[in-house]
């Protein structure tokens, strides 16, 4: 029996959300469109972040990917990302525990 182990780290995997795939799966899936989608895609683009250690700060950086850690939509908006993931797993006849 061969065996595949995932192991998921939950920040890294918020912030590797791409945007684009994020917001086909919404449109595809989930039949959003329109104003609604426009408005997420606004909510995703043009997020910048800094790095503060200390005293000393980072200048901004725009976000590419990833979605808000600590809000209910960030985490509204992985699940549905993900949720894919386990149509993966049984179209390939994987066993998830």
């Amino acid at each position: 029996m061969i065996g595949a182990l995932t192991v998921l780290d939950m920040s890294a995997a918020f912030d590797s959300v791409d945007h684009s795939v994020l917001l086909e799966v919404l449109r595809r899936r989930f039949g959003i469109d329109g104003n609604a989608l426009r408005w997420m895609a606004e909510f995703l683009n043009d997020r910048n972040y800094t790095v503060r250690v200390g005293s000393e700060e980072s200048g901004d950086t725009m976000l590419l990917s990833g979605v808000p850690q600590g809000s209910v939509l960030g985490l509204r908006l992985f699940t549905e990302y993900a949720e894919d993931v386990s149509l993966i797993v049984d179209r390939h006849n994987l066993h998830a525990s």
